[in-house]
């Protein structure tokens, strides 16, 4: 097998660890106490299984200006604020389970340029320097995450015609 190969098959497995284990053990870890543990561990494995078939069809369904379903990378970032930040439990888990629907939708969503990947850096990077000192900080990175994946989605299905 060429080396390349060997790279595309790894990628997933890497990401699937990165960005659905530790992630979903993080929320086990702040939520354990404040909700059903069967209920819990259910929303854990759902995101986990959609996790699995999007990050196994990332290479199937490429498209080089948009993803086709969320990409884990957002949904992780989306499920790892709002566990940060404490959300409630009921409503962490909505969020989870409608996270997890749109990794496996037919939605398309557009790649994010450079400028928009520096800025979210920095957010999250500002966010968690900053942690309890600017209490309206986790909820805010959150509201903008999902308006700039809302605005993207929105432009794709309904372009503005120049």
């Amino acid at each position: 097998m060429e080396k390349e190969k060997w790279g595309e098959y790894l990628e997933p497995m890497a990401d699937l660890t990165s960005l659905t284990i530790a992630p979903m053990v993080f929320v086990f870890i702040i939520y354990q106490h404040a909700a059903n543990l069967y209920v819990l561990s259910g929303i854990i494995i759902f995101f986990f299984i959609c996790s699995f078939i999007r990050l196994g069809s990332f290479h199937i369904l490429k498209d080089e200006h948009s993803f086709v379903g969320l990409p884990a990378s957002a949904s992780t970032i989306i499920v790892l604020v709002a566990a940060f930040v404490q959300f409630p439990v009921v409503m962490t888990a909505l969020l989870v389970l409608c996270v997890s629907l749109l990794m496996i939708s037919p939605f398309r969503f557009p790649k994010p340029q450079k400028t928009i990947n520096a800025i979210a850096a920095l957010l999250i990077l500002g966010a968690i320097i900053l942690g309890d000192a600017v209490s309206y900080g986790g909820p805010l990175l959150l509201f903008g995450a999902v308006c700039v994946i809302l605005s993207g989605t929105a432009y794709l299905r309904f372009p503005i015609k120049k």
